[in-house]
């Protein structure tokens, strides 16, 4: 057997090293599926089923529906509470018992929505009982000494999610504790959410000033609620600095968001009665832009709360950090959950959870953020809640046209903007939707032959497809009378 030279074994070493290297690059390349309860490329995003059923790891849907306080796409939108009335006063209970089956039977054209707390109304969802499409409903604000306003309306501002259901941007600079719903699909309406905006300080980047033991500063973003009482365990879900001067904790932002309001969570100890929820009292919350601060709230309750809502007098916009900290007194800062509810500030054109996905609206004019959805319409090729391709096959608005059967190609695709066949036409026919057959004398892929010469007769001497001759000219025989 011959032996291998120097160069030989080294030229194999190297190989050999390389394609481990490969193989592992490729192993470790492979996403690690996400825990229960979570979803997304990085596992950033948190179920909300109804249930608790699990959630698709790659879009976040629920089989199961959304949980009764979520909404929306991938149920990330908090649901906000409300009660509705007639005119009359007596309570409105199937707009509120989150049932899409259970509708307006008296028919009335006009309802009043209280809520619970004032709020910014960025966007809300419609469902009615038959079609949503030419059914009108507008929210109209009308407070005692101010001139009423339509705060929005789906026939400016609203795209359809499905045949019964859409969505209307309201994007309100004020919030509001009470509007009216009119219009004529008021008759025929079933449900209404009001959006609340996204938690979208979940697994964000954070800091603090300094660290108690294991309690750091991402337990605040975690998205645990279910706070144990014992210490423990708030160390696993719970932040804790030090005993110091102006104790500090800080959320960075990804990219840039609009913030609508704050929920904080704070640590309780029932088993130490003068203990940890007191640590919290008079937090100074600060929104930061670029170069400046955006908003500020001092907390000046008596009594320390379980969970601060902290609600701004109009949308923050362009947020990308937000502190939380005490004052100058020594002291610790603990906090068991921070929620931020808002929407990123997407660029024009751009929507999604993290402005991943492009508008495809009509005259390419700007989509929901929340959803891609176009109240201009989707363009041609475009359809479905947030204005997704045509199935293969189909094409033009509303993607209610099919490629044509002679588009080249195993499957016949065509452009879903305009239905121009992809891979060319069968043999026999051109054109941009492969629709008009060669001419006379003329046949094959792109009809670029011509019929042979010895092909008898006048006007269309041989077929389109093949090139097979009727007939032949005396002395010639075969298929092309080319013998």
């Amino acid at each position: 057997m011959k032996s291998l030279n120097a160069l030989e074994s080294v030229f194999l070493l190297a190989s050999a090293f390389l394609i481990l290297t490969v193989e592992s690059s490729s192993l470790s390349s492979a996403r690690t599926p996400c825990e229960d309860g979570w979803f997304g490329s990085n596992c950033q995003y948190q179920c909300h089923c109804a249930g608790s059923a699990p959630c698709d790891k790659d879009d976040g849907s629920c089989s199961s529906g959304c949980h009764r306080e979520w909404f929306g796409p991938a149920c990330q939108y908090a649901s906000m509470a409300f009660m509705a009335y007639y005119n009359q006063g007596s309570e409105v209970r199937w707009l509120t018992d989150k049932n899409d089956t259970t509708c307006n039977k008296w028919r009335r054209s006009n309802l009043k929505v209280t809520l619970t707390t004032p709020t910014l109304i960025s966007w809300v969802r419609i469902v009615v009982k038959d079609t949503a499409k030419d059914k009108r409903i507008y929210l109209y604000n009308k407070q005692r000494g101010v001139e009423g306003k339509i705060l929005c309306d789906s026939k400016d501002s609203a795209a359809m999610v499905d045949k019964r259901t859409y969505d209307i941007v309201c994007n309100s600079h004020d919030p509001f504790k009470e509007f009216s719903l009119f219009g004529s699909g008021v008759r025929s309406l079933c449900s209404l959410y009001i959006s609340g905006g996204r938690n979208v300080a979940l697994k964000q980047k954070t800091t603090q000033s300094s660290t108690y033991n294991s309690w750091n500063s991402s337990n605040a973003v975690d998205g645990k609620l279910d706070i144990p009482d014992n210490e423990t365990s708030q160390a696993a879900t719970c932040t804790h600095t030090k005993r110091e001067y102006r104790a500090w904790w800080r959320l960075t932002f990804s990219q840039s968001v609009d913030i609508f309001m704050f929920h904080i969570y704070n640590r309780r100890d029932p088993s130490r009665k003068v203990c940890c929820e007191q640590r919290l009292k008079g937090f100074h919350l600060t929104a930061l832009g670029s170069k400046r601060v955006l908003y500020e709230h001092k907390d000046e309750e008596t009594k320390p709360a379980d969970m601060y809502d902290v609600r701004p007098p109009s949308r923050i916009k362009d947020v990308l950090a937000v502190k939380i900290k005490k004052g100058y007194k020594r002291s610790h800062l603990t906090l068991c959950e921070v929620k931020v509810f808002g929407e990123l500030s997407c660029g024009a054109g751009r929507y999604g959870l993290g402005c991943e996905r492009q508008c495809n609206c009509v005259n390419h004019a700007s989509c929901f953020v929340h959803s891609g959805g176009c109240p201009s319409g989707c363009a041609a090729g475009f359809i479905g809640e947030d204005c997704s391709e045509c199935s293969p096959g189909r094409y033009g608005r509303g993607c209610g046209r099919s490629c044509s059967e002679t588009c080249g190609g195993n499957s016949n695709l065509c452009e879903q903007s305009d239905g121009a066949c992809k891979q060319g036409c069968d043999p026999g026919y051109a054109g941009t939707h492969c629709q008009s057959q060669c001419k006379p004398g003329k046949y094959g892929v792109r009809c670029g032959q011509f019929c042979s010469v010895h092909c008898a007769g006048r006007g269309d001497p041989c077929d389109y497809i093949s090139g097979e001759c009727n007939k032949c000219d005396p002395g010639y025989r075969g298929k092309k009378c080319d013998q």
